[in-house]
């Protein structure tokens, strides 16, 4: 009971610790009937971000999505323990995503979908709450976790009200199972120059050749003239054949009379790619009936049989074979007849997202109303109707927005009024050629996305370009076709890449023509979009065609691009690899973190900027796209903000009457005061009377918020990061004044070293890397930024070298230290003092006769060493030989034996005791004085010096005969007691080495030669 007790004593004190976010502090006993339920946790002091999204799954709880980007929905087993910075509430009940009334209708089948990112164990608890209001709901329980909402189809009982079914918690959306329908060579020449005759992109070899475009309708009637590869044969459909890649008949066998729809097939795929068949064996210039992309494949997708129009459960489906053929534009001229966002609009979305380089073409319907799923996706192309006219007007049948989700809605539009295009005879070998008229936006849906595959060839041909772009020329005559009279000048293109479907967006923005009235400003609107599409906007083949024969020539020169996704790997291996890595069919379960592209991805708070220079000659636009995830999800705020040199500032779709851009001052300029925008693509466009005296414009892309997910780091749904594309037109493409070439932060024109980065040395703010000390080394790599090495720094390291390692550098040494000794430092200039030489005074010798040595024999000398050094000294009596050139010694005094008195030193000999045994009677004899300094300094002289005493004298005798000789006998022991002397003093010369060895060892002296020594007076300190 004691430990309790203080346990809960310690949980009481670490209680106020927990984090914003914790499990109740008390514990509960849980119960399995206990209901798991969805709340709305509201942050009031700072936005959802992945730490406080952490939180919620560490408490137990299971974060779903954010509403915005203060509010996130949970699903919740028990009230969370929030602190005061947090609040709950209860979630809004699931909608009725549908136009028609609840149980009223031609329909009888509901699709029901759930939140994203349940948990598996979610789904039985959803299963038994259908179950118990009668909707037949088995195998729900089986449902895995899934980042995209799961659904099921289900009958539609008798007798519910939506409401039993809306409070159930985990449901997302109910829609109706409706029937999906169909949407109903002048066109192409309108969407070129607005001419009704010409089409000059094809002269250029403009004619979608290399590309692939995508479309799923009622059937293709392949013998048709517009596709087969004869005159009399269809040819083998594959990479060989001039037209058809693909045809997936695995729904149906064609275009065939009795089914729904029959000839839309055929009619809206000759739109999209036709090219006349006895034109292509001629090789002449297409005739009535060709498209604009007319050089282009066909990936053909049946999806009506006899049953009706019978698309793919999962659209993915659809959109996965078109990009692993290659493409990345796919058509679509059908859905069913809701305003709603369906689950399959969430396809086409989620698709957009996770494969960047893929965009779908919708038509919205012709109703004249509000434009129909799934053309209402956030990331699709909707594609109005206009009349076919140099002065277009908008049909008056073509579907228009806004979504309800409050967006435009409309794209933009393209001809679909009388279309003419290939019509279908029902047999598989007549090898038809007929043309039937058809309008609608069925008709224009095709017809724009055959105009994307031109935007789509010029980025890949390299046509369109980013800043200084390495370019290759090419001749016309390798481009164009035959029949061009172009003549046969060269041309420079980019090397070229794969578009994104964001890039191809934000490049249709600036290919519109605006649709007025009576001389009316233009804005985006509902019905009409960003205008009609208009190719003769983006690159003005007239001007191009009078420059040919300059040298050096670009087309699009004021054109400029960036693609966030602009990659270098293929995209149908990089797709097989994320479905290969995934336990799943679904391609959001496999993430992807942006490697391989060129980036960036932001996340929130993060921004991106580029400066452009306008070329003043024209109206500044900028285009900023971006892929947004499906609903539920919110959509991302990205923003594009524009700042001119002038101070003034402009934001997308912000606009004044007039149509151009609203310009705020910088100064006060404050973000977060404009409302967010849900649109996807959003531009800034600034008339050149405006840029009067502006040098240059920074683009930002700035992420205010980016809502966070289970896979942080990664690019898509479930991510934290996004990518964009950015196009601007009334530029100097390849200005490299106001750019920042080295990314230093200066621009080229104030930069003085505008292909040098100095990084954080540059304090002087000029573009150039600092070198504070003018010695040539910048500080980047001057290991000594405040010295100047010049003429002293052979390694080129900034600082001054020290040759022989003293410490002492070379620009103030003047010796070179052969040795470096810690103990003996050299000084201020890099020298030791030179060591004084020892020197040795002969005083005097005291105790000869007539200069001759009977008895004691004393003599004295003196050291003079300047420097006050320890040394060693001694002298020795030196026998001459008989020529006097030569000597050896007799009797040594060293060490002990040396007195000093008085700085005198003194040795004292006996004659008799120190003469050898062996007779020196009549031979010269001298006194020789030697010292040797102990200066322990590497510079110190250590050599033994020599005095020898000019007095010379000699000794009356050796020892006496007498003595040594045997008393018992005249002469017999002579012999044996000289040889005992001479080992005594073998064995006695032996003893005083010995004693010199270790007397210099313990003093720690280098001698090379100590034979003499063994201990010696010093100083007790020693000066160098």
């Amino acid at each position: 009971m004691f430990m309790r007790g203080v346990i809960l004593c310690i949980l009481m004190v670490m209680a106020p610790f927990a984090s914003a976010i914790s499990l109740p502090p008390e514990i509960v006993e849980e119960h399995d009937e206990a209901k798991w339920s969805e709340v709305v946790i509201i942050s009031h002091s700072k936005v959802w971000d992945l730490a406080m999204w952490d939180d919620v799954k560490n408490a137990g709880a299971y974060p779903l999505r954010a509403l915005n980007s203060y509010e996130l929905l949970v699903w919740q087993k028990s009230d969370l323990n929030l602190n005061s910075l947090f609040s709950v509430v209860q979630s809004k009940d699931a909608e009725w995503n549908s136009e028609l009334q609840f149980g009223h209708g031609d329909y009888e089948e509901i699709k029901i979908l759930f939140e994203p990112r349940l948990p598996q164990k979610a789904y039985s608890q959803i299963q038994n709450d259908l179950i118990l209001i009668g909707v037949d709901a088995s195998g729900l329980s089986s449902l895995q976790y899934s980042v995209m909402p799961q659904k099921i189809t289900v009958n539609l009982p008798d007798l519910i009200h939506f409401d039993t079914i809306s409070k159930i918690p985990g449901i997302l959306w109910v829609e109706p199972v409706l029937s999906t329908e169909g949407r109903n060579l002048v066109a192409s020449a309108y969407l070129s120059d607005g001419d009704a005759e010409t089409q000059p992109h094809w002269d250029f070899g403009l004619n979608g050749e290399g590309v692939i475009l995508g479309i799923a309708d009622s059937g293709i009637d392949v013998d048709h003239s517009c596709f087969r590869n004869g005159t009399d044969s269809i040819g083998e459909i594959g990479s060989n054949h001039r037209k058809v890649l693909v045809s997936n008949i695995s729904l149906d066998d064609g275009d065939n009379p009795g089914e729904m729809d029959y000839r839309h097939g055929t009619h809206v795929a000759g739109s999209l790619v036709c090219h006349d068949v006895y034109n292509f064996l001629n090789d002449e210039k297409p005739l009535n009936g060709t498209t604009m992309s007319y050089g282009a494949q066909l990936v053909f997708q049946d999806i009506v049989s006899s049953e009706g129009w019978i698309p793919p459960e999962n659209i993915t489906e659809l959109l996965l074979e078109n990009s692993l053929a290659g493409g990345v534009i796919h058509s679509n001229s059908w859905g069913d007849d809701t305003t709603a966002y369906t689950d399959r609009t969430a396809d086409f979305d989620l698709w957009a997202i996770e494969v960047p380089w893929s965009l779908s073409f919708i038509a919205p319907g012709n109703t004249g109303g509000q434009l129909l799923e799934p053309s209402n996706g956030r990331n699709v192309v909707a594609v109005g109707a206009s009349t076919k006219s140099a002065t277009p007007e908008i049909w008056q049948s073509s579907s228009v927005g806004p979504t309800e989700l409050g967006t435009f809605g409309i794209f933009a539009v393209a001809p679909g009024v009388s279309i003419n295009s290939a019509k279908a005879d029902g047999f598989d070998d007549s090898m038809n050629n007929a043309l039937r008229s058809s309008s609608g936006t069925s008709m224009a849906t095709p017809i724009a996305a055959s105009f994307g595959g031109i935007v789509q060839q010029m980025v890949e041909q390299g046509w369109i370009l980013g800043s200084n772009e390495a370019t290759a020329e090419y001749n016309l005559s390798d481009i164009k076709p035959s029949w061009s009279t172009m003549s046969n000048e060269t041309i420079s293109l980019g090397h070229g890449f794969t578009p994104s479907g964001v890039l191809l967006k934000s490049l249709l923005v600036l290919a519109t023509k605006d649709i007025v009235e009576n001389e009316q400003y233009f804005l985006r609107n509902n019905d009409s979009g960003w205008g009609v599409l208009d190719l003769s906007k983006l690159i003005d083949f007239e001007d191009l065609e009078s420059s040919l024969g300059e040298e050096n020539l670009t087309p699009t020169t004021n054109i400029w691009i960036h693609d966030s996704f602009r990659n270098s790997f293929d995209v149908a291996e990089w797709l097989m690899q994320r479905f290969n890595s995934s336990n799943t069919s679904n391609i959001e379960d496999s993430v992807w973190n942006g490697v391989g592209a060129e980036g960036p991805f932001l996340q929130s708070g993060e921004s991106w900027t580029k400066r452009l220079v306008p070329n003043q000659h024209e109206d500044l636009e900028i285009v900023m796209s971006f892929p947004a995830k499906p609903e539920p999800f919110i959509v991302d705020d990205l923003r594009l903000v524009v700042t001119l040199s002038n101070g003034h500032v402009a934001i997308g779709e912000v606009y004044d009457p007039d149509g151009y851009s609203s310009l705020f001052s910088n100064a006060s300029f404050n973000i977060t005061q404009h409302l967010k925008s849900n649109e996807t693509s959003v531009a800034v466009k600034i008339s050149m009377l405006d840029l009067e005296d502006v040098e240059w414009v920074d683009v930002e892309i700035h992420a205010n918020y980016i809502s966070p997910g289970n896979s942080p780091g990664s690019v898509g749904v479930d991510g934290d990061r996004t990518g964009f594309a950015l196009a601007a037109k009334g530029v100097i493409r390849d200005s490299i004044n106001w750019e920042d070439s080295d990314g230093d932060g200066l621009p080229n024109a104030v930069d003085l070293c505008p292909n040098q980065n100095p990084q954080s040395y540059d304090s002087n703010v000029d573009g150039c890397p600092d070198d504070g000390d003018d010695d040539g080394i910048i500080d980047q790599y001057d290991l000594c930024p405040n010295t100047n090495s010049q003429g002293f720094d052979n390694d080129l390291d900034g600082c001054v070298d020290d040759s022989d390692n003293d410490g002492v550098g070379d620009d103030r040494d003047l010796c070179v230290t052969e040795i470096i000794a810690i103990n003996y430092p050299v000084d201020a200039q890099g020298c030791r003092p030179i060591d004084s030489p020892i020197m040795i005074t002969e005083t005097e010798i005291i105790g000869l006769e007539n200069n001759v040595w009977s008895s004691a024999l004393e003599v004295r000398w003196g050291i003079n060493d300047a420097d006050f050094d320890p040394y060693l000294t001694g002298s020795r009596i030196m026998v001459n030989q008989s020529d006097n050139n030569s000597f050896f010694p007799i009797a040594t005094c060293t060490a002990e034996d040396v007195k000093i008195i008085d700085s005198i030193h003194y040795c004292i000999w006996n004659a008799v005791e120190d003469l050898p045994i062996f007779d020196v009677a009549g031979y010269g004899m001298h006194v020789q004085f030697f010292a040797q300094s102990l200066n322990a300094s590497p510079e110190g002289d250590n050599e033994i010096i020599y005095l020898d005493s000019e007095l010379y004298f000699s000794a009356n005798r050796g020892i006496s005969t007498d003595i040594v000789q045997d008393r018992d006998g005249p002469g017999s022991a002579s012999i044996i007691r000289s040889m005992g002397w001479g080992i005594i003093t073998i064995f006695s010369i032996a003893i005083i080495c010995r004693k010199l060895w270790s007397v210099i060892q313990e003093d720690g002296a280098k001698i090379e030669d100590k034979q003499f020594f063994t201990k010696s007076p010093f100083a007790d300190v020693e000066n160098e």
